[in-house]
């Protein structure tokens, strides 16, 4: 939402909309990046940790903005999210909790090719944490359907992930002062481009 995983995908859609292999490359190169830089120490959260980088390579393979395998690429992170056991989890945020981490569980289950990412003992215990939430965000709510739907074998492998709402903040219709703004696309100026290319 801040760091260098809004950049890549902000460089990928960039090139595709501007039909400029440069972006592209850009992209590549912040993408080793982060990969390099992976260690015990990032967070699982999706605001600044493995859901939301997890998620964003989900969704530029969805998107067919880069080819590659999942299953492969985020076996790693998919290990490091199952050490969090779900019942314990009492932050239900999408930046930081759980609406962040299911998110992310359901790019993956939808998209795996070979073995299901997560095993049962995790899938068990994230539906009986989800079965007793009552929420009132849409998002959230809109997450927990989706995961039981997916549980249920009702999955619609054909439409791709979309970038949801919450990861945008408050974005202004117009932006004045370039320097007033983060990089970022959480509040931040990928983040304004990218809303106004959607339209």
């Amino acid at each position: 939402m801040h760091g260098k995983m809004g950049g890549v995908l902000f460089f990928f859609l960039y090139a595709r909309y501007t039909r400029n292999d440069i972006y592209e490359e850009y992209a590549e190169m912040l993408m080793e990046d982060i990969y390099n830089n992976i260690n015990e120490e990032i967070p699982i959260d999706f605001e600044t940790g493995l859901c939301g980088i997890g998620w964003g390579i989900e969704y530029l393979l969805q998107n067919k903005l880069v080819n590659g395998n999942s299953d492969e690429i985020l076996m790693n992170i998919d290990r490091k999210i199952m050490e969090r056991a779900p019942l314990r989890i009492y932050d239900y945020s999408m930046e930081n909790g759980l609406g962040g981490i299911l998110l992310y569980v359901n790019a993956r289950i939808k998209s795996y090719k070979r073995e299901m990412p997560f095993d049962l003992r995790y899938l068990t215990e994230l539906k009986t944490k989800i079965d007793t939430l009552i929420t009132t965000d849409r998002l959230f709510h809109q997450n927990i359907n989706d995961f039981k739907k997916m549980m249920a074998g009702q999955i619609d492998y054909n439409t791709p992930a979309t970038l949801p709402d919450f990861l945008f903040g408050i974005i202004p219709e117009q932006i004045d002062k370039v320097s007033n703004y983060p990089l970022g696309i959480h509040n931040g100026l990928t983040g304004f481009i990218l809303k106004n290319m959607a339209r």
